[in-house]
């Protein structure tokens, strides 16, 4: 819907842009708690995971939204197997042995907590204005979802982040890793294994 539409947002804030994001270090266990789930490192760093610096394929990209104010962060996946499960990331060397890049839990979700002066949000799509009118205390969320329905991407009943393999080709990647996943908890038999986390530069 969004595809070759100018989208921006005005949320009342008159400030230079001011975003910041949780940077803590993320180790290779499930975090306790909702509060250790914050930091960005647990979407999928490119820069980590295939040595990327930079996008060099926006044609894949239907729309951007730019953010210049508010505070960026992860939260704990929405689903049991992004809660429960270890990703280890590994690229094959010159020599033909196998190299650990990456072994931590990751989120399917991140979020950017947007402050709004006044009683309103205002998206500009296209053009075309949309006047968000909040509530005391408001939230207004936007979601970057694949289409109801889409199929998925691993076979048989393993959980996979196959479609990660996607985000390597929009960049500049020095290798193209490899991932693993280990569910430290049972799953129900009927648990998606397709999981998804976002990507980041």
């Amino acid at each position: 819907d969004l595809a070759n539409k100018t989208v921006t947002l005005d949320a009342g804030v008159n400030s230079a842009p001011d975003l910041d994001a949780n940077d803590d270090a993320v180790g290779a266990t499930v975090p306790a708690d909702d509060a250790h789930w914050q930091s960005m490192k647990f979407a999928a760093s490119l820069q980590t995971l295939c040595g990327a610096k930079k996008i060099t394929d926006r044609s894949k990209f239907f729309s951007t939204l730019a953010l210049d104010h508010g505070h960026l962060h992860s939260i704990t996946p929405d689903t049991d197997l992004g809660k429960w499960t270890i990703w280890t990331f590994t690229r094959k060397l010159s020599d033909g042995t196998q190299q650990e890049v990456a072994k931590q839990a990751m989120t399917n979700a991140v979020v950017c907590d947007v402050p709004v002066s006044g009683a309103a949000a205002m998206f500009v799509i296209g053009g075309q204005k949309l006047v968000l009118n909040l509530a005391s205390p408001g939230e207004v969320t936007v979601r970057n979802l694949p289409p109801p329905g889409m199929p998925g991407v691993c076979s048989g009943a393993v959980p996979c982040v196959d479609h990660m393999e996607v985000f390597y080709d929009l960049v500049d990647f020095a290798f193209k890793p490899t991932a693993s996943g280990l569910v430290t908890r049972p799953l129900s038999p009927g648990a998606e294994p397709d999981y998804c986390p976002p990507g980041s530069i």
